[in-house]
C-alpha cells in the first residue's frame, strides 16, 4: 500500500487541528460539488448547479465526511467488510438527517426519492445507499487518506492562511445565498399573489427544478400530478389566449432579428422536432415576459434570452460534442453568438 494511503487520521491539535478540519470540509464539499454536477449532467443539460450555495461546493457532502471521519477511527479495529456496511448505513443517516434540516430550517426539499424502489419518506432508498456505499469506500480507502496527508504536509502558516481564506469564502457565500434566497422567494410571491397560484407548489418547483430535471420518471410523474396539472391550467389560462402571443404586450414582431435569422429558421426546419420545441419556447418567452413585467425586470432581454436559449446548433468537432456532456450551455453561447446575435447580460 502506498504510504500516502495509511495516513487514517489527524495528528494536529488546538488551532492546527481546527484550521485543518476547515481546509478538509472546504476540500471535500469541493468534490462533492463535482460529484453532483457530474451526476445531474447525465440529463444531458450540462453542468446546474443544485445546490443552495452560490459557489462550488455541497455542504451536504463535506458535513457527512467530517461526521464519517470519527468513525473511521472507532470502527478501524472491525473486520473491513463489517466497516463497509456500516459506513453505508452512517451515509443513508446522514442523508436523511440533511434532508429533515433542509426542509424544517428552509423549506427545501432538494432531492425526493418517493418514486424509488424501497424508500422511506423520500429522503432515502434503497438505489442510493449503494450510490453512498461506493463513495464511502473511495472516501475511506483513498480520498480521506490523500486528503490527511496533503493538509499535515503543508507548512503551518499556508494552512492557517488556507483555512482563514475558506472561512471568509464560506460566510460569504452564505450570506450571499442566503440574500438571493429570500430575494427570490419573495420574487415568487408576488408573481403567486399577481396571477393567483398556489405559493408553495410553485415554490416547491422553483428550487427542486435541477433535481427534478435529472430525473426523466420524477419529471413524468410531476407533470401528472393532479396539483401540478391545475397549476398548469391556471397559469396558461391566466397568461395565455389561443395561439396569440401579446400577452402582457408581448409580441414575437419585436424579437425579428432571432426568429427571422436564416441560421435560426434553418434550425427550426430541420426537423418537426425542433419546430415543436422552437413553439414550445415562444411560450415560455412570454411567460418570461410577463412575470419580469409585474417584477420590473427587462422583460424584453428575458425573452430574448428564452428564445436564443433553445437554439442548438449541432457542433462540427468530435470534441465539442464530447464536451456538451457536461458544458451544453457553453455551446449554446458559442452557436448563438457565431450564428444568430451578441448576447447581453440578462439574455446570458
Amino acid at each position: 500500500m502506498p504510504a500516502i494511503l495509511e495516513t487514517t487520521r489527524f495528528t494536529l491539535t488546538g488551532l492546527d487541528a481546527v484550521a485543518g478540519f476547515l481546509v478538509y470540509f472546504y476540500l471535500f464539499g469541493v468534490i462533492g460539488w463535482f460529484v453532483e454536477m457530474l451526476y445531474l449532467a447525465t440529463a444531458g443539460r450540462g453542468l446546474i448547479n443544485s445546490g443552495f450555495l452560490q459557489g462550488p461546493i455541497c455542504p451536504a457532502y463535506a458535513a457527512g465526511v467530517l461526521i464519517i471521519y470519527p468513525f473511521t477511527i472507532l470502527f478501524a479495529p472491525l473486520p473491513f467488510w463489517v466497516q463497509a456496511l456500516l459506513y453505508a448505513l452512517l451515509a443513508t443517516v446522514v442523508e436523511y438527517a440533511a434532508h429533515i434540516t433542509l426542509e424544517k430550517i428552509l423549506g427545501l426539499r432538494i432531492w425526493d426519492y418517493s418514486d424509488e424502489f424501497m424508500n422511506l419518506h423520500g429522503r432515502i432508498s434503497l438505489k442510493y445507499s449503494a450510490f453512498w456505499f461506493v463513495l464511502v469506500l473511495l472516501l475511506v480507502l483513498v480520498a480521506q487518506p490523500v486528503a490527511i496527508a496533503l493538509i499535515e504536509s503543508m507548512p503551518r502558516t499556508v494552512m492557517l492562511g488556507l483555512a482563514a481564506l475558506v472561512a471568509v469564502v464560506l460566510a460569504v457565500d452564505y450570506t450571499i445565498s442566503a440574500l438571493l434566497f429570500l430575494f427570490m422567494s419573495k420574487r415568487i410571491d408576488v408573481v403567486c399573489e399577481a396571477f393567483h397560484l398556489p405559493v408553495q407548489e410553485m415554490h416547491d418547483l422553483q428550487f427542486n427544478r435541477p433535481r427534478i430535471m435529472n430525473e426523466k420518471k420524477r419529471l413524468a410523474a410531476l407533470f401528472s400530478d393532479p396539483a401540478y396539472v391545475d397549476l398548469d391550467k391556471r397559469v396558461v389560462e391566466r397568461l395565455f389566449s389561443g395561439d396569440r402571443f401579446d400577452t402582457f404586450g408581448f409580441s414575437l414582431e419585436v424579437y425579428k432579428d432571432i426568429t427571422e435569422n436564416a441560421a435560426y429558421v434553418a434550425w427550426r426546419k430541420a426537423s418537426e422536432q425542433n419546430e415543436s420545441l422552437y413553439h414550445r419556447y415562444q411560450r415560455i418567452a412570454e411567460l418570461s415576459y410577463a412575470f419580469c413585467t409585474i417584477l420590473g425586470v427587462d422583460a424584453t432581454a428575458a425573452a430574448r434570452g428564452v428564445l436564443l436559449s433553445v437554439y442548438t446548433a449541432e457542433a462540427q468537432q468530435p470534441l465539442q460534442k464530447l464536451a456538451d456532456l457536461v458544458f451544453k450551455q457553453r455551446r449554446i453561447l458559442r452557436s448563438v453568438r457565431r450564428d444568430v446575435v451578441s448576447i447581453g447580460r440578462i439574455e446570458r
